[in-house]
């Protein structure tokens, strides 16, 4: 037996053809399926058509050419099983451009990547934005930014101002001003931020939170409190770590969600262990607190594969080991896998929808700001540099080495991303896997078993 637990139809129409022959020698697994085997049944999701089926058998024992041709039928008709000649990655990469170019149809903007200042009140070794001169916002080019959002969005439409830095919260004035002009405009926006958590609980910004439609904010631990501290370096904060612990409850109170990334590379892996179950012991099942690990950048590129290849393979074991545990807990963060659904970009970097607006007003695509950066615009002028601009959201070929992963339609990259991760992995893993599952058992008939 063959059951549909989910489809998606909107994208089952762009990819599915018509079903014209039931010969089961003309099929082939699609290379998009993620399987799931239970004791004699089997759960199959599909990555590119969204599609989720359950069979009554264990796929291992049964070759398509044994399946009835009404199985045959349901099967196709979600994109698990292909025709024998299709090539999947030609049509995913033809899909998803014509599906790129339906969802950025308007040229309205709904995502400001905003940096109120690219100084912060820490001092982390680990800092990308390491040799960027410090600049900082002015009111003025605050007022102006605020003028920028409101002519380049749908002003009926919510967008997302999601404030990053340097630590956005040094230069907090800015983002009063931002808001405050924009509510005065009737545009409707929620703020998101990226903060090392630390200022968030003083009155004159706390305070302001609900003003600045504050939804979600993002922070990190890097240890118990001696090695975050001494990781994190603030000059003028002697116990950071306790700051930020008590800046979370702060935002619970309040109920703005709080995501907390667990920072780690290969000196500080029992205190992130211990961290993790602190706050599993702490926050467990709370719906407002969501963690995830993540390994300094530099420590699982190519380059650190080449120098030491088995150290690269601990700390990726290492996340899925931590990610796993929190998982397990309900604290994972699952926003950071978003598999269900169709996804038109990577990042907002690659999305012709979104902007980052740096202290000086000055454009750009992503939001890791270094010394190479080069900017396309500004908000006075606008665009002003059309080729670079577009260079972040044209369409350009699939990396040779995702070409062949089952997981490609989850996180289709482009040829402008920095991140040159030795191996994708930590996307694939058995934590990605079993927030599948997770999903899956939701939409099971047998869920209430």
């Amino acid at each position: 037996m063959v059951s549909i637990l989910s489809k998606d139809d909107y994208l089952n129409n762009f990819i599915i053809e018509s079903y014209s022959n039931s010969d089961a020698k003309k099929y082939k697994w699609s290379d998009f399926n993620v399987i799931r085997i239970e004791s004699s049944e089997t759960l199959v999701y599909n990555t590119f058509s969204k599609s989720l089926v359950l069979l009554s058998w264990d796929i291992r024992h049964r070759q398509i050419e044994d399946l009835r041709p009404d199985e045959v039928q349901i099967l196709y008709s979600c994109n698990i099983i292909v025709n024998i000649d299709l090539d999947e990655q030609v049509k995913y990469w033809e899909i998803h451009h014509l599906l790129r170019q339906i969802e950025y149809s308007t040229h309205a903007i709904n995502r400001y990547n905003i940096l109120t200042t690219t100084g912060c009140n820490a001092r982390c070794f680990y800092c990308f934005e390491d040799g960027v001169d410090i600049k900082t916002m002015s009111s003025r080019t605050a007022e102006q930014v605020a003028t920028y959002i409101y002519n380049n969005s749908l002003n009926t439409e919510m967008v997302e101002l999601r404030w990053f830095g340097g630590e956005p919260l040094v230069n907090y004035k800015a983002i009063d001003i931002i808001c405050s002009n924009l509510q005065k405009m009737g545009q409707p926006f929620y703020s998101t931020i990226s903060s090392n958590g630390t200022l968030i609980g003083l009155p004159h910004i706390y305070n302001s939170l609900k003003k600045w439609n504050f939804k979600k904010v993002r922070l990190s631990f890097d240890g118990l409190k001696e090695e975050h501290n001494r990781r994190k370096n603030y000059p003028s904060i002697p116990d950071a770590y306790t700051v930020t612990l008590e800046n979370v409850d702060k935002l619970i109170a309040i109920g703005v969600e709080t995501s907390i990334r667990l920072t780690f590379d290969e000196n500080n892996l029992n205190d992130i262990f211990k961290v993790a179950e602190m706050l599993i012991k702490r926050y467990k099942d709370n719906k407002l607190v969501k963690v995830y690990s993540r390994c300094i950048f530099e420590k699982l590129t190519t380059i650190a594969a080449n120098n030491n290849l088995a150290q690269v393979k601990k700390l990726v074991e290492f996340k899925e080991f931590i990610d796993s545990l929190l998982f397990k807990n309900g604290l994972y963060d699952e926003t950071k896998w978003q598999p269900i659904g169709y996804q038109p970009s990577f990042c907002a970097a690659n999305n012709p929808n979104a902007v980052v607006i740096d202290p000086m007003g000055r454009l750009t695509s992503c939001e890791t700001i270094t010394p190479n950066t080069q900017f396309w615009g500004d908000i006075t002028n606008g665009v002003t540099d059309d080729n670079e601009k577009n260079r972040w959201i044209e369409i350009t070929p699939i990396k040779e080495k995702c070409k062949t992963c089952h997981f490609l339609p989850s996180c289709t990259t482009f040829s402008l991303c920095p991140n040159d991760y030795y191996d994708c992995i930590e996307r694939a893993n058995n934590s990605y896997q079993n927030y599948l599952l997770s999903e899956f058992l939701k939409l099971s008939p047998r869920k209430n078993d």
